[in-house]
């Protein structure tokens, strides 16, 4: 019972993702839409792409997005340690 409740959300959220790209006028690849559903998965999917050279079929977008996010962190904890040594 719980995993078709899992599977009707799931279903659910996808819907409602698409209909948000298409009011945006943004198509959602699958890329995209395994990005917003199941990060996890998306994490290993680019990974894979990248380990085959298939370097066409990455999210580049949320790609560059996660990067960014991750060089700003990396930077505020940077100066978080800063604060704290001096």
């Amino acid at each position: 019972m719980q995993r078709n409740a899992s599977s009707l959300i799931l279903t659910i959220i996808k819907y409602m993702l698409k209909a948000i790209a298409t009011i945006n006028n943004q198509p959602l690849n699958n890329q995209s839409l395994l990005y917003e559903t199941d990060f996890y998965a998306w994490t290993q999917t680019q990974v894979e792409l990248m380990k085959h050279g298939n370097l066409n079929a990455l999210d580049i977008a949320n790609l560059m997005e996660e990067i960014q996010s991750l060089g700003k962190q990396q930077k505020q904890e940077l100066r978080n340690r800063l604060v704290q040594g001096g």
